[in-house]
């Protein structure tokens, strides 16, 4: 029975990383499913990892994003803190990272009432911000 075990978790390795204590939180039309993790509060904001996962890559064979960001809960925008991308699907495989130079640059995103960001985040703001 060992031997199976050890066998199974050889031939199917995944990153540890990509699936610990995932929230799913949305499906999208498109076939994209969003998860969070580790909301922690900071400075009368939060921060939380996302995660979105795709069931077919984009233009550039990306399935699968993970980024950490903070949140401010005024006005539901975000910032980037980190942005890793998978070319397998659910961020199994080697993660490319975009360089922090790169994240610094996009500042903070101010989302639409509608947008997936700006749900997440008011959802998170109500149940983590109190």
């Amino acid at each position: 029975m060992i031997k199976i075990i050890l066998i199974i978790t050889l031939l199917f390795p995944f990153s540890t990383s990509s699936f610990g204590n995932w929230i799913k939180y949305f499906d999208d039309q498109n076939g994209n499913t969003f998860y969070y993790k580790d909301v922690e509060k900071e400075d009368g904001n939060i921060v939380f990892y996302s995660m979105t996962d795709s069931i077919r890559p984009n233009k550039k064979g990306v399935y699968c994003t993970i980024d950490k960001r903070v949140a401010d809960c005024n006005n539901f925008s975000l910032k980037y803190l980190e942005f890793k991308f998978f070319r397998g699907p659910l961020c199994i495989g080697k993660a490319e990272s975009v360089p922090s130079k790169t994240i610094e640059s996009l500042g903070w995103k101010k989302n639409l009432p509608s947008s997936t960001d700006f749900l997440i985040i008011e959802k998170l703001c109500k149940k983590y911000s109190k």
